[in-house]
């Protein structure tokens, strides 16, 4: 497996604030949760009782990659946002997979990469593709570019394909 934490040590130059995000948490909290940096986790659809904690988990900023349509997307954003944490919404779909949605990614990380920030989807797979494709942008090879993703939650099946076909013809 490869590691993720030094892939995005240029996004993250900031010094780590006092309280570090958790190292790990149960699969029905946050699925495929994976702690990249003290300041930067991502994973899948966090549970409702876990929205309600992300605060007291030390997170700051929440990035939700999930498009409103998807269930439970505005009560998410509701929670966080009453609980005092920041939200970003990128929402990324089949047809909004693509070079603009990893370089808006990567300019939202770059702003609150110093934030302690969990950015998540319903599964992981959205948040791989982007961090795939944002390696690639960085110059890492197709290759290289879609094992990172894959570490960080990318899956086989039509977005790797695309992710794929995106890395191989730029």
């Amino acid at each position: 497996m490869i590691a993720l934490a030094p892939v995005f040590a240029l996004l993250l130059q900031a010094p780590a604030p006092a309280a570090a995000i958790p190292e790990t948490l149960p699969k029905e909290s946050i699925p495929a949760y994976q702690r990249l940096s003290p300041t930067l986790a991502i994973g899948g659809q966090p549970s409702p009782a876990t929205v309600a904690q992300l605060h007291a988990l030390g997170f700051e900023t929440v990035i939700n990659l999930r498009p409103a349509s998807e269930p439970g997307v505005a009560a998410e954003e509701e929670a966080l946002r009453a609980a005092g944490l920041r939200y970003v919404s990128i929402p990324v779909t089949a047809e909004t997979l693509n070079w603009d949605s990893a370089r808006l990614l990567r300019a939202v990380l770059a702003e609150y990469g110093a934030t302690r920030t969990l950015l998540h989807c319903s599964s992981s797979n959205r948040v791989g593709a982007l961090l795939a494709l944002i390696e690639g942008e960085k110059g890492a090879d197709a290759t290289t570019a879609l094992e990172r993703g894959r570490a960080a939650g990318l899956q086989p099946g039509k977005a790797t394909e695309l992710v794929a076909r995106l890395l191989e013809g730029r």
